[in-house]
């Protein structure tokens, strides 16, 4: 929603805003996981580089230089999100919310 509301917002200046999934990778990320579920992410996560590739692709490459506000996998397909996700009422409103939460002490969003 945050990708829809800057695309929108950054229309027609020349730049462009994607989001991007990069899949399940191998990672430090899951260090902390029990030792069954790192086996069992691990058997299913694939590796960092073809998604860091597609990343770079997003980044770099001229085709993708007028797909402002698209979800891209790592395998450079698009994604359609939920219908609500297009709402711009909603992307406004996560906005408004994530500004005004921002601006406030982190120790008091805790308590």
């Amino acid at each position: 929603m945050f990708t829809y509301f800057l695309a929108r917002r950054l229309e027609g200046t020349g730049v462009t805003v994607s989001a991007f999934h990069p899949g399940l990778l191998k990672s430090g990320l899951t260090r902390e996981m029990p030792l069954i579920l790192r086996y069992l992410t691990g058997l299913m996560s694939g590796k960092p580089d073809k998604a860091a590739n597609m990343l770079c692709s997003l980044a770099l490459d001229g085709k993708y230089s007028d797909s402002n506000g698209r979800f891209y996998k790592y395998n450079g397909k698009e994604i359609k999100t939920s219908s609500y996700s297009y709402d711009i009422k909603y992307q406004e409103d996560l906005q408004t919310i994530s500004e005004q939460l921002s601006r406030r002490n982190p120790a008091e969003l805790l308590s």
